[in-house]
């Protein structure tokens, strides 16, 4: 019998974790736990390039009305006080008019609520939707964070696959091939992490007509919207889809490089009302489940979202951009190294053919030599079930890039079989 059955009586102490928290794995930890356990056997600085943290280098900061408002911010009695469920009318307004288009998407302050980070505004949608035992589908690979809230809810989360090949697109096909009765949301993260990608208007018209074609609403997780590089577009799934619902999820996170805000929100866009009767109000009632963004964060987003000028974004393009292309042109040039090329968000992928490299039997024993002898962090596919890539991070400041692509090179090199 489980020890932790219940019984009738008790005649000791026998206090365990619930099923819920006993579910709850992200491989991401575990990777994480290894990195820090081993340490570098060179006489070289640390550069961490595995996290998702657009400001652990320092070079890419907040916008300058964050400094220059938030003491004034602190006077206001909003933001020292708790805000209704779904956020202030003041705030969701913001975000409304932040993300529409004119003339091509608007969006009512009421089809918005504001969340503790773009991961509570994920958690909602998908507890919104889906119950024990029915699927949810993801891409392959992708952000680890579905796979986890979907286990500790019994919902099963079915992986469809983006092509290397076709800079990253969706596989649609199979994409189509997983769908079932029990199919209720379909998850598309563009632009994407970990592929750094981002889908053309065709290429997401044609994943709307599939969501069309089965009845199944679409989650967009937008959060790295609009950080793409010249010479691409990002197109929200709001303003394409006509027909299918789409929950869209976004925050300040990334394009705003304030990760700790936990700033985030949700955005309905239902032009037919089809999740109007049931799912709407249950989106609502889920909002008073403790996923409310903090007071001042809400207080600031009026200036924040409205007043950054094109410049403060341009800027971080500019950086990561340039980092991309330094950092493809030079891995390009070691034989079994394969960068794919970033077009958006701030990661780039590269495969690594273990064969060509002697004592290195996979990414994620890559990634501990890399620690060991060039102390360099890199995040292992492994982790996200992508074996034989490696995720890196392009937001350093240019002199470190630099560095990062030396190391790699002279890394690969030693490896290198004859």
């Amino acid at each position: 019998m489980d020890s932790c059955s219940n019984a009738t009586s008790k005649t000791h102490w026998n206090v365990c974790a619930s099923d819920y928290a006993r579910k709850t794995y992200n491989p991401i930890v575990d990777t994480m736990l290894r990195q820090m356990s081993t340490k570098p056997e060179c006489d070289k600085s640390m550069i961490n390039v595995s996290e998702g943290d657009p400001t652990k280098f320092g070079n890419l900061l907040p916008p300058s009305c964050v400094q220059e408002n938030i003491s004034n911010i602190l006077k206001d009695t909003n933001a020292i006080s708790n805000s209704p469920p779904g956020g202030y009318q003041f705030a969701r307004e913001a975000v409304a008019k932040y993300s529409s288009i004119p003339g091509e998407l608007e969006i009512s302050w009421k089809n918005v609520y504001v969340t503790s980070g773009c991961s509570s505004a994920i958690e909602i949608a998908v507890r919104a939707l889906a119950n024990p035992h029915d699927n949810i589908l993801i891409p392959f690979p992708g952000f680890t964070f579905y796979e986890v809230i979907a286990k500790h809810r019994d919902i099963e989360a079915r992986k469809y696959q983006l092509l290397p090949e076709k800079s990253w697109q969706i596989n649609l096909d199979h994409l189509e091939s997983l769908i079932d009765e029990r199919t209720k949301l379909l998850i598309i993260i563009n632009p994407s992490n970990p592929c750094g990608s981002v889908f053309s208007k065709d290429h997401l018209q044609d994943i709307v007509n599939v969501a069309e074609k089965y009845h199944i609403p679409i989650l967009a997780d937008e959060v790295y919207e609009y950080l793409v590089f010249s010479g691409n577009q990002f197109n929200p799934l709001g303003a394409i889809s006509k027909n299918v619902p789409v929950l869209t999820c976004s925050g300040l996170a990334k394009r705003f490089n304030v990760p700790g805000w936990r700033c985030g929100w949700l955005i309905i866009h239902d032009r037919n009302g089809i999740l109007a009767k049931e799912v709407v109000p249950g989106i609502e009632t889920l909002m008073n489940d403790s996923y409310l963004c903090c007071s001042v964060i809400q207080s600031l987003l009026p200036q924040l979202l409205l007043e950054t000028t094109e410049d403060y974004f341009a800027k971080a393009k500019s950086i990561i951009k340039n980092n991309a292309n330094l950092l493809y042109n030079e891995l390009s040039k070691i034989d079994g190294v394969e960068p794919k090329m970033a077009t958006a968000a701030i990661y780039m992928m590269v495969g690594v053919d273990i064969d060509k490299f002697n004592a290195i039997d996979s990414d994620e024993t890559l990634a501990l030599f890399l620690i060991k002898d060039q102390a360099i962090k890199v995040m292992p596919c492994s982790a996200l079930g992508y074996p034989n890539y490696i995720r890196i991070v392009l937001t350093p400041p240019s002199e470190i890039m630099a560095e990062i692509c030396q190391r790699l090179t002279e890394f690969f090199l030693h490896y290198r079989k004859a």
